[in-house]
C-alpha cells in the first residue's frame, strides 16, 4: 500500500458494524465516526489521505465537520465512484496512490489508470492488526450517547 490512499467512504462503512448501524439513520453520525476512525489511524504515519462519499441530501453539513480529513461528496447524477476515477486519471503518477474498496468495476478501472487497490476487508484487517484501539472504538457502539450530545459534544471540541 502507498502513503497516498483515497478511501471509497460508504463501501468502507458498511464494513465496520458499529459505523454501519447508524447508516440507515444517521448518515451524518456514521460518516463523522469513520473519518475519525481513518485520521486517528493516519495522523501518526505520515500518509496523506482522502474519503469520498456517495452525495445524499442532508448528510453534508458544517456540525461536525473535520478539516483535517480530506472529505469529498458526490452530486447527483455522479458517483463516489466517478469522482474516484477522475481523480486517479487527473494524476501524473497514478501509480503511487491506493485505492481502498470492495468495488469491483471500480477497482478495475483504478487499477487500468494505474493505481493500486486494496479491498476493504483486507484494509480493515490491516488496521486492526496495526492498532486494535481505532477500529474498537469505531465498532462498539454506545446506547447511552444520543444524537443531540454527540452534536453537542462535537460542536464544543470542533476545530475553530
Amino acid at each position: 500500500m502507498t502513503n497516498k490512499i483515497i478511501i471509497d467512504g460508504w463501501n468502507l462503512a458498511w464494513k465496520i458494524p458499529g459505523i454501519a448501524v447508524y447508516i440507515p439513520d444517521n448518515l451524518e453520525r456514521a460518516r463523522i465516526q469513520l473519518n475519525l476512525m481513518l485520521k486517528n489511524h493516519f495522523q501518526k504515519r505520515h500518509v496523506q489521505f482522502k474519503v469520498i462519499y456517495d452525495g445524499k441530501p442532508g448528510i453534508v453539513t458544517q456540525k461536525g465537520y473535520d478539516r483535517s480529513v480530506e472529505t469529498t461528496f458526490s452530486c447527483d447524477p455522479d458517483k463516489a465512484d466517478h469522482l474516484i476515477s477522475q481523480f486517479i486519471h487527473r494524476q501524473k503518477n497514478p501509480g503511487q496512490w491506493t485505492v481502498i474498496t470492495s468495488d469491483r468495476e471500480l477497482a478495475g478501472r483504478v487499477r487500468n489508470l494505474g493505481a493500486q487497490t486494496v479491498d476493504s476487508d483486507s484494509f480493515l484487517k490491516k488496521i486492526q492488526h496495526s492498532a486494535p484501539d481505532d477500529t474498537e472504538i469505531a465498532s462498539k457502539t454506545d446506547p447511552n450517547l444520543k444524537p443531540d450530545e454527540l452534536d453537542f459534544w462535537l460542536d464544543k471540541f470542533k476545530e475553530d
